[in-house]
Formats: C-alpha cells, sequence, structure tokens
C-alpha cells in the first residue's frame, strides 16, 4: 500500500491522482484546528472536473481534533482519475489517501 498526503484548502485540490489502475482502500481526513470543519470529496475521471456530479461526500463535518475515515469499500480509479477535495477553513485538515496501485 501506499500514501499520498495534501493539506486541504477552501479550492478543490488533487488529494490523489491515480498513474495507472489503482484501488484507494481509505481516506483519513484529520482536522487539526480547534472547529468543526467541513470536507466536500470527489472522485473525478480523467477528462472531468470537480462538479456536483461526482461528489460523493458533500459538506462532510469533521469535528474538532478529531478524524473521520471515510471509503468503506475498495474504489478503483484508471489512470488519470482522481480523488480531489477541499475544506471549509485553509489549513485545517490534513488528507491521507491509502492506495495500490493494480
Amino acid at each position: 500500500m501506499s500514501l499520498s498526503q495534501h493539506q486541504l484548502t477552501v479550492s478543490v485540490e488533487t488529494v490523489y491522482l491515480s498513474t495507472g489502475t489503482s484501488a484507494v482502500t481509505g481516506l483519513y481526513l484529520v482536522n487539526l484546528s480547534a472547529s468543526a470543519v467541513t470536507v466536500t470529496v470527489y472522485l473525478v475521471r480523467d477528462s472531468d472536473s470537480a462538479s456536483a456530479t461526482n461528489t460523493v461526500y458533500a459538506n462532510y463535518t469533521v469535528d474538532a481534533d478529531e478524524t473521520a475515515v471515510l471509503f468503506s469499500e475498495r474504489v478503483l480509479l484508471d489512470a488519470g482519475d482522481r480523488l480531489q477535495a477541499s475544506a471549509s477553513a485553509d489549513g485545517a485538515v490534513s488528507a491521507t489517501c491509502v492506495f495500490t496501485a493494480l
């Protein structure tokens, strides 16, 4: 298994970009702030952009000093597909994506 880590901002940014066929097995969102933060997560195909159509978690609340573990099933991605996310506060949430190349 491998890791991809990213500090979330209010802008939609890539947490993990698949360079071949891969499986995302977990996404850990750690709220490092003293206030609750909302996070929106997208699974985006190679030729698409983040939008309401590919939102998998919308305004998911992560309480202060808490960790949320998302994805209970493997998510298969092809080359160029990506997991993207944004948060309601810059730098408050650390995202760690766990994945395996197939």
